[in-house]
């Protein structure tokens, strides 16, 4: 009986997830929006969201507000990379991260939503395996996908991977109120 109190007053606490989207182009920043909004829907009776949006040339400046942006993209829960070509901006994103990566919280997840209708994406893609590198550095999950056509109509390949991202986080806390102890 003392686990479902624990279990019901668990559910009722609030939670905070904390979620960045970084985009390159503008059809890239819509489908960032797209993403977060799913995000926000699938979470929000159980979580409060935190939710910031940034083009790549605000972060890439120097001074101050580059700064803050990593700052606050570090402490993402779920970062968003969402980019319609692979060409140019590639290395101005893992830079980017990169420059995040002693910074980024662990157990987060790194979402690449890659490519368009007119620029496909495959597993094979040097950016899908550099994203994947840096989530892998970072202990984060990690998945993408090809933002061609139709990719927005379904969006259960996004749902799926908030869901697992939402589980530990909620199974983790739940060992932490229990033990007092945090999961590394």
């Amino acid at each position: 009986m003392r686990l479902n109190t624990v279990l019901d007053s668990e559910a009722t606490a609030v939670r905070t997830l904390n979620l960045f989207s970084l985009y390159v182009d503008f059809p890239a920043g819509l489908r960032a929006k797209w993403a977060a909004g799913q995000i926000t829907r699938r979470v929000a009776k159980r979580w409060e969201i935190t939710a910031q949006t940034w083009k790549l040339d605000s972060v890439i400046t120097s001074g101050s507000i580059r700064n803050l942006i990593g700052e606050e993209a570090a402490q993402a829960d779920i970062l968003v990379v969402a980019f319609s070509s692979l060409d140019k901006p590639e290395q101005a994103v893992i830079d980017w991260l990169e420059s995040l990566a002693p910074a980024l919280a662990t157990g987060g997840l790194l979402l690449g939503l890659l490519g368009d209708d007119t620029n496909w994406v495959t597993s094979r893609d040097a950016m899908v395996k550099k994203l994947a590198t840096v989530a892998l550095r970072r202990g984060m999950d990690f998945g993408w996908h090809w933002m061609g056509k139709d990719a927005m109509e379904d969006p259960e390949w996004l749902t799926h991977r908030v869901d697992q991202l939402l589980d530990r986080k909620q199974s983790e806390r739940f060992f932490e109120t229990q033990t007092g102890l945090a999961l590394l």
